[in-house]
């Protein structure tokens, strides 16, 4: 069974995209007591999605420099090897 909420969840998510993760957390903590507590409890579990998509771009960003990291640093390796075979031809 909907319950009058759950149909008012799609805009919800529209509003706290449109205000912004920073806005919907000041919300939760100065105005709580205002709120329905289904659109706290929404608001909540949309920050804690918000908050782990930035980590797993975090994330993948991180690995991603550390990969180039590592192909420069090999290639710089080559590089020199091969300087220095050369020097002694």
């Amino acid at each position: 069974m909907l319950q009058p909420e759950d149909d008012q969840r799609p805009d919800w998510h529209r509003a706290f995209e449109k205000i912004g993760p920073d806005s919907v957390r000041l919300r939760l903590e100065t105005r709580r007591n205002e709120m329905p507590p289904a659109y706290a409890k929404e608001a909540e579990h949309w920050l804690n999605e918000q908050d782990a998509d930035a980590e797993d771009r975090y994330d993948r960003r991180y690995k991603m420099m550390r990969l180039w990291t590592i192909i420069a640093a090999v290639s710089g390796i080559i590089g020199a090897v091969t300087g220095i075979i050369a020097l002694f031809r």
